[in-house]
C-alpha cells in the first residue's frame, strides 16, 4: 500500500475515495474481503442532512409545472454555482435570469433562421446551375446554327458548280 498516497488524498480532488481505493485493493484478489468491507462501509449514509438540504434547494427553485427534465437541469446549475463557493445571489442576477428566460425559444428562431438561410443559398445555387446549363444550351445552338450555315454554303457551292459543269453527279456529294 502507499501510505503517502493515503495521506496525500483530498476530498476536493475529481477523483472519489472509492477509486482510490480501488485502485490499491480493488484489484487485489488478497484484499477481496478487505475491499467488500470498504465498499459496505462507502455505501453507508452519512446522515439525512445531505438528503434534506437536497429537498430545501428543490424547494427553492421549483415553480408551478416545471418538467423533471427542467429540474434536473436546474439542479445541475445550482449544484454548479454551489460548487463555486460564491453566494447564489451573487451568481444568479436579474441580468442572467432576463438572458436565460425563452432560451428555447430563441434557439427556434435561429434554427428557422438557419433553415432559411439554406434554402435562400440553395435557390442560388439552384438559379446559378441553370443559367449555366441555358448558357451551355445557348453555346450549342450557335455551334449546330454555324455548322448548319457552313453546311448550307458548302452546298450552295457544290449546286452551282454542279450547274457549271453540268455535272449531276455533284448533286449526289449535296444531300
Amino acid at each position: 500500500m502507499k501510505k503517502e498516497e493515503y495521506s496525500a488524498y483530498c476530498h476536493d480532488k475529481e477523483e472519489g475515495l472509492d477509486v482510490l481505493f480501488f485502485r490499491h485493493i480493488g484489484n487485489n484478489q488478497e484484499y477481496s474481503v478487505v475491499f467488500g468491507v470498504v465498499k459496505d462501509m462507502l455505501i453507508l449514509s452519512h446522515g439525512q442532512s445531505a438528503v434534506e438540504r437536497g429537498f430545501s434547494d428543490n424547494k427553492e427553485i421549483m415553480q408551478d409545472n416545471m418538467s423533471e427534465h427542467t429540474v434536473v437541469n436546474f439542479r445541475r446549475a445550482y449544484d454548479g454555482l454551489k460548487a463555486e463557493k460564491k453566494p447564489i445571489q451573487e451568481c444568479i442576477c436579474k441580468a442572467l435570469l432576463d438572458s436565460c428566460k425563452h432560451v428555447s425559444q430563441r434557439y427556434r428562431v435561429h434554427l428557422d433562421e438557419t433553415k432559411k438561410e439554406d434554402k435562400k443559398q440553395k435557390e442560388v445555387k439552384e438559379r446559378k446551375e441553370t443559367s449555366r446549363q441555358i448558357e451551355e444550351a445557348k453555346k450549342k445552338v450557335k455551334n449546330l446554327r454555324k455548322m448548319g450555315d457552313r453546311l448550307v454554303a458548302e452546298a450552295d457551292d457544290l449546286a452551282k458548280e454542279a450547274k457549271k459543269k453540268n455535272n449531276l453527279s455533284l448533286l449526289v456529294n449535296i444531300n
